[in-house]
């Protein structure tokens, strides 16, 4: 029994001091240097992305273009959204060079969903987001 004690205080002294150590470990993370650690995570954590180039010319052996890739955009309008058609169908003929009938008879037909126009060139673009908020219309659709 008499040895059990001293062996019993040693093995409490170790757990002790194993404890105290990473509780010192434990405010060194949490209190002492945070920053350090947060900076450290965040750049583990980044990863740079190469993004692929667009698509080149096509050109045949004289150098002369044969085939390029345009860069066009589609915009479509949700009909729930919309609460002043005619407004909207006015500004939009203006942009778009389209007959203002023709626009309001798409802004009133039963689908909820239609393209307003698809594979535009982007210099439309501005234009036509900008017709678009000037009549109280936030939710529209563009894919490019």
């Amino acid at each position: 029994m008499d040895e059990l004690k001293p062996r019993l205080r040693i093995l409490l002294i170790i757990f002790g001091v194993v404890f105290f150590a990473i509780f010192i470990r434990i405010v060194d993370l949490q209190i002492l240097s945070p920053r350090f650690y947060t900076e450290r995570a965040i750049q583990q954590t980044k990863m740079e992305v190469t993004l692929a180039a667009s698509r080149g010319d096509i050109l045949d052996r004289n150098g002369r273009l044969l085939a390029t890739s345009i860069n066009t955009c589609s915009v479509g309008i949700s009909l729930s959204e919309v609460e002043n058609k005619d407004l909207l169908a006015e500004k939009l003929a203006d942009v778009l060079g389209i007959g203002k009938n023709e626009i309001l008879s798409r802004l009133t037909g039963e689908r909820g969903f239609f393209w307003l126009k698809r594979k535009m060139d982007l210099s439309y673009f501005d234009k036509i987001t900008k017709a678009i908020r000037e009549s109280g219309l936030m939710c529209f659709v563009v894919q490019i």
